[in-house]
C-alpha cells in the first residue's frame, strides 16, 4: 500500500473492498489518487454490516450523500496518532468535525463512535486509519429526524363569568391563551354546625308572704254609771 495512492491502495486491500467500492460509485477515486497530503480513516468491510440494509442502499444510490459521509472520514492533513490526540478536534474535508481521543490503548472517533483497528498505514499520499464503524455526518443524522408541524392554536380566550353562585368560586383566565379553557374551581367550605343552647326555663317562686300579725282582742269594758243629774 505504501507505494500507492489511498483510492488505489484500498482497492488492493480485502480489508477494504466494500469502501473501495463506494469511493467509486461516489466518483472519488481522483481527488483521493490526488496530491494529498490526507489522513483517511478508512472503514472496514464489517463496518458496513452494521448498517441497515436498506438505509445502505439508499445511501448508495445518492452519490451526494455517499460522498458527503465519504468525506466525512478524511482529513486534509497527515497526521500521527500523537498528533491527532494532541489535535482532538478536526475539521473534515466535508466540513463536518470529528473528534480523536485514547482510550486505554486505543484510539476512538467521537467519542467511541468508532474504534481504530489498526493505526498509521502509510500510502503514498495518505496515512491511513482501518476503523470499525462507518462515520455518520451530523447533517446526515438531522435528515434523519422527522419534523412534525403543530397547527397553530387560537389565542382567544372565552370569558369566564366573574358572578358565582355561593359555596363556587370562578376564577377567569388569562386574556390570551393558548386554547378556549373555561376553567371553573368548585370551593366547597363546610362552616361548623353552630349550636343553639337548650333555653332554660327558670321558674320563679315568688317569696312566701309573712304571716299577718296575730289579731288583738281588747276585753269588754263593763258599761259606765250613769252621770248624776245637774244641780243648778
Amino acid at each position: 500500500m505504501a507505494d500507492d495512492p489511498v483510492a488505489t491502495a484500498a482497492s488492493n486491500n480485502p480489508l477494504l473492498s466494500t469502501l473501495s467500492t463506494a469511493i467509486k460509485a461516489a466518483g472519488l477515486s481522483d481527488t483521493l489518487n490526488g496530491e494529498g497530503p490526507f489522513t483517511v480513516f478508512a472503514s472496514i468491510n464489517s463496518a458496513f454490516d452494521k448498517i441497515d440494509r436498506a438505509t445502505l442502499q439508499g445511501v448508495a444510490a445518492d452519490t451526494d450523500a455517499l460522498a458527503e459521509i465519504l468525506t466525512y472520514h478524511v482529513l486534509a492533513e497527515q497526521m500521527s496518532s500523537a498528533d491527532l490526540v494532541a489535535g482532538g478536534t478536526f475539521a473534515t474535508v466535508n466540513g463536518a468535525e470529528l473528534t480523536v481521543a485514547m482510550v486505554g490503548e486505543t484510539l476512538v472517533i467521537n467519542g467511541g463512535a468508532a474504534a481504530v483497528q489498526c493505526a498509521e498505514v502509510p500510502t503514498a499520499n495518505a496515512t491511513v486509519y482501518l476503523i470499525d464503524t462507518l462515520l455518520m455526518t451530523p447533517t446526515t443524522t438531522e435528515a434523519a429526524t422527522t419534523t412534525t408541524t403543530v397547527p397553530a392554536v387560537s389565542s382567544t380566550a372565552r370569558t369566564v363569568p366573574t358572578t358565582a353562585p355561593a359555596g363556587q368560586t370562578n376564577i377567569p383566565g388569562p386574556s390570551t391563551a393558548p386554547t378556549n379553557v373555561q376553567t371553573t374551581v368548585r370551593v366547597e367550605t363546610t362552616l361548623p354546625t353552630q349550636t343553639t343552647p337548650p333555653t332554660q326555663t327558670t321558674q320563679t317562686t315568688p317569696p312566701t308572704p309573712p304571716p299577718p300579725p296575730p289579731q288583738t282582742t281588747l276585753p269588754t269594758l263593763p258599761p259606765l254609771p250613769p252621770l248624776p243629774p245637774n244641780t243648778p
